[in-house]
Order: C-alpha cells, then structure tokens, then sequence
C-alpha cells in the first residue's frame, strides 16, 4: 500500500503524523472508512529538548507505507463510521488509537 493510493483526507492524516513526530491527534472522524478532520480537531505535538529536531519527509513524495501505516488505515477502514477520540504518534507514525464508540444497551 502506498501513499498516493490512500484517500485525500487519509493521506493528509499521514502526512500530518510524520511532521508531529511525537504527540497526539485528538477527535478525528471516521467516514466511509477515511479520516477526517473536524472544527474539533487538535494537534498535540511533544518536542523532546534533549534530541535534535525530527525531518519531515517531503510532502509531495510517495512511498510504501510502514506497517504501523498500514494497520492505522486497515483499523480506520474496518469501522468504516466513527470517531478516533485520540491518536497518539511517536516517531513520525501512528502507534496507539483511542476509538470513541456508542454500547448500545441489551
């Protein structure tokens, strides 16, 4: 699976992740199994003083996705409908997501 294959909202996400380097994105939707943003939206990022500052791949370059990538883009599409409460990144990738999700009573 590559970048340029993903849809628009999907890869910004992505692209978005790799520039945060570590942090957080919180209250993202979920549509026809795609990312979005929302008003909602915050971009948490943590700047570690001790390291040098991570390099942001270039925007306009495509590339296969990590395995992190694509597992965060498999988990989105097999929802298909929703809202990711909370991701959280770390180096550049998607490494934990939070969903928000209704539990209908019995």
């Amino acid at each position: 699976m590559r970048l340029s294959e993903l849809n628009q909202s999907t890869r910004e996400i992505i692209i978005l992740c790799d520039t945060i380097g570590f942090g957080h994105l919180t209250e993202l939707d979920i549509v026809n199994g795609e990312v979005q943003t929302t008003r909602a939206t915050r971009k948490l990022t943590n700047v570690n003083l001790d390291k040098p500052a991570p390099v942001a791949r270039s925007q306009s370059a495509d590339y296969e996705l990590n395995n992190y990538q694509k597992r965060f883009v498999q988990e989105v599409r097999s929802r298909r409908s929703g809202r990711i409460r909370d991701l959280g990144i770390h180096d550049g990738r998607p490494a934990t997501i939070c969903f928000d999700e209704e539990v209908m009573p019995r």
